[in-house]
């Protein structure tokens, strides 16, 4: 049984870091858009497809004594072979052809918070997705206010601010980041 992956030609191969988690198979990624893994013991390697989120962007999720940690192909590749946009401002990675399972290099590129929601609208007039409006909000504007502002104090934790205004943790690192209500100001 073959142990190593052929690699197609003038192909490259990045390994992924985890930080938190200390794993039994080492990850890579190439710039052909590809994701393999290779077991740390018997160096056999095998090709991985990986596993769509929610939103349909490829990752793997290292599992080890009740730790975990995601990482995206795109971002993975970006980082490791279209680093040339890549600034403090460009940290989001999208998809020029709006194919989200085509992470080839050549077609990710970086862009900033206002780039990423031109993307998004073109990627849904392109695509034919409409936006549902819904008048139920959980969040108002003021809310948000608030909440920007109980940040910047930095008095309560996010799991406290998440709870109180009923939101996750992760809509309240979105508002932190200014990917969502990105044009609200904190209170005064």
């Amino acid at each position: 049984m073959e142990k190593s992956i052929k690699n197609l030609p003038r192909e490259k191969w990045s390994k992924i870091k985890f930080s938190r988690v200390k794993i039994q198979k080492d990850y890579y990624v190439s710039q052909l858009g590809r994701a393999k893994s290779k077991d740390i013991n018997t160096k056999k390697e095998r090709l991985i497809k990986g596993t769509p989120d929610q939103r349909g962007y490829l990752k793997v999720t290292a599992r080890k004594d009740g730790e975990q940690e995601t990482k995206f192909f795109h971002k993975e590749i970006a980082a490791a072979f279209a680093k040339s946009g890549k600034s403090r401002k460009k940290i989001y990675v999208v998809h020029k052809d709006y194919d989200k399972t085509n992470n080839k290099a050549s077609n990710l590129i970086w862009v900033d918070l206002e780039g990423l929601n031109k993307y998004n609208e073109k990627r849904r007039e392109k695509l034919g997705i409409k936006v549902k409006k819904s008048k139920y909000y959980k969040l108002t504007e003021s809310k948000v206010a608030m909440i920007k502002k109980m940040l910047k104090q930095g008095k309560k934790t996010k799991k406290a601010i998440a709870e109180k205004y009923n939101i996750t943790t992760t809509q309240i690192n979105r508002i932190e980041r200014g990917e969502n209500w990105g044009h609200v100001k904190a209170k005064a």
